[in-house]
């Protein structure tokens, strides 16, 4: 009976390497699309409230520390590296309920695609613009939305269960 329920775990745990796996797969295709199709000056206007426009990210959430220093460069390395294997150390040695799980799924490939870019370009792809007139939200990307997603599913479940 036991070996059922690791097995059962083991698979559990295997899904959400793989639904991680497909939010980096998806955030880094659609990065290099923005990348090729995209401009930086010009936005594609998709309806009133969206457009896609090419912007690169130094720094962190909506540009904080983009003119860095070298320290700062790695720290921005560092800690979202620490946070992923944190991650990974919960997904692998922790029990939790399904839809946690998926959460720190979700986080853990956004944090992966934003390093990814961060280790590889030494800035972050981002192009989704939202707004309203001329009230606009901070450019995103597809990582961005995935750990957006995750966060409030572990909010959302913690005041449901509270």
């Amino acid at each position: 009976m036991s070996k059922n329920i690791n097995k059962k775990l083991n698979n559990y745990k295997y899904l959400l390497f793989l639904i991680s796996s497909c939010v980096v797969l998806l955030d880094q295709i659609s990065k290099y699309y923005a990348k090729i199709l995209l401009s930086e000056t010009n936005p594609t206007i998709l309806n009133t409230y969206n457009n896609l426009i090419l912007v690169f990210n130094h720094g962190i959430a909506f540009s904080l520390f983009s003119k860095q220093s070298i320290i700062q460069k790695y720290t921005l390395i560092i800690i979202p590296l620490l946070i992923i294997l944190y991650i990974l150390y919960y997904i692998i040695r922790t029990q939790y309920k399904f839809f946690n799980g998926v959460a720190y799924s979700l986080i853990l490939g956004g944090a992966l695609g934003n390093l990814i870019d961060r280790i590889l370009f030494d800035k972050v792809t981002d192009f989704i613009d939202w707004h309203v007139g001329m009230y606009h939200w901070p450019t995103f990307n597809m990582a961005d939305s995935f750990v957006c997603i995750g966060v409030a599913i572990i909010i959302i479940d913690g005041i449901k269960n509270k």
